[in-house]
């Protein structure tokens, strides 16, 4: 586990942000009530990350009411997220632009695809097959991509609030085609994307349609 990965997400401010990416957005309220901590604690941790303009505010209006501020994280904040892929990916990208050559890029991202697979299974390795869903989950967060599980209707969603290729798929969404199969072959499931960060989403949100791994995500729950 890499140590400095998730220092980021301990400390008061990383916190709050981190609360932030999961809610998409919020208002101190609700930071408030969310984390059990004091207003004057959330605005002095969110003046922190507004200076470093990882965190910035909009004005809101009800139907009724006077308008309200609603705090979200910025472009510059998720870029800022420690990820093993970003700088390598970015550079990679650059020069497969400057090639011009699309089935060499395919063949690339074929070949990404097929090593993320590898990693991510020699931290599965000796895990039950009722466990691979919630184990895959802690390895996405100890790498720096805060993500969790939830439910819908009789299907498992997998959320991840950061995206490791932010940089690059702002340019070439190619590179989330390639995430897609990776998280097919590591739940075993078919995925179908229903909420991505490039388009406005607070999280990309990916649709796991095998209904056995409902089943045994649950089993496992109950075994804890």
């Amino acid at each position: 586990m890499d140590k400095r990965k998730n220092e980021i997400f301990e400390t008061p401010s990383g916190k709050i942000f981190r609360f932030l990416l999961e809610r998409g957005s919020a208002t101190v309220k609700e930071i408030e009530d969310g984390m059990k901590v004091t207003r004057n604690a959330v605005k002095t941790q969110l003046d922190i990350l507004i200076a470093q303009s990882l965190v910035d505010s909009r004005e809101e209006k009800n139907e009724r009411g006077r308008p309200y501020q609603v705090y979200y994280v910025t472009d510059k904040g998720r870029e800022s997220l420690p990820d093993q892929y970003k700088d390598l990916f970015h550079t990679l990208w650059l020069e497969l632009a400057r090639n011009g050559d699309r089935e060499f890029k395919q063949k690339v991202l074929d070949l990404i695809g097929s090593k993320l697979v590898q990693m991510y299974e020699d931290g599965l390795k000796g895990v039950p097959e009722e466990k691979r869903i919630s184990r895959f989950k802690e390895l996405l967060n100890q790498k720096g991509i805060p993500a969790d599980i939830t439910e819908e209707g009789n299907t498992l969603v997998l959320n991840e609030y950061n995206c490791p290729y932010y940089l690059v798929a702002k340019n070439d969404s190619d590179v989330c085609q390639m995430e897609v199969e990776m998280l097919e072959k590591i739940t075993k499931s078919p995925i179908e994307r229903k909420a991505w960060l490039l388009n406005g989403a607070h999280a990309c949100k990916f649709k796991l349609s095998n209904k056995e791994t409902l089943v045994l995500t649950e089993n496992s729950k109950e075994d804890k």
